[in-house]
């Protein structure tokens, strides 16, 4: 396993989509990817950008906060996850979401994924976001960590 921290600053919602476009170059079907920040630091703006590039209406994507699950159908699927209000390991279960992240064909996206680590831990290659607010109004660090 090969591991790579970056760091990215986004200035706006423009550099958030473009640092989107950027990873969606490195990414492939059976990529995880998973995001953590506050509410509002961006989670689903990065999504939607790398949803885009892949051929997702903009308009179609949409946080999965009440629903918990977003399929999206691009040059190939896109699984998006939030996990803010699941409440047990059991209910990811219960959604299938390990049989949706061994099938390999689509790119999993995980919101708030720290809170059930162990659910996806083991998985690879995987890219692990973390959003943090700049010390400008507006700013914010992008801290990639990928592990191919």
């Amino acid at each position: 396993m090969i591991a790579q921290k970056t760091r990215f600053l986004s200035k706006n919602e423009s550099d958030t989509e473009q640092f989107g476009k950027d990873l969606a170059l490195r990414l492939t079907p059976g990529s995880l990817v998973t995001l953590d920040g506050e509410l509002g630091s961006g989670k689903t703006t990065l999504v939607a950008a790398i949803a885009t590039f892949y051929g997702v209406p903009r308009t179609e994507v949409q946080s999965p906060t009440y629903v918990l699950l977003r399929r999206y159908l691009g040059v190939f699927p896109l699984y998006h996850w939030d996990f803010y209000r699941i409440t047990d390991i059991e209910e990811l279960a219960i959604a299938d979401f390990r049989e949706m992240l061994l099938e390999r064909t689509a790119i999993v996206f995980i919101e708030w994924a720290s809170r059930f680590r162990p659910a996806w831990d083991f998985f690879f290659p995987r890219y692990e976001i973390t959003i943090t607010e700049g010390n400008d109004h507006g700013t914010r660090h992008f801290d990639l960590l990928s592990r191919t």
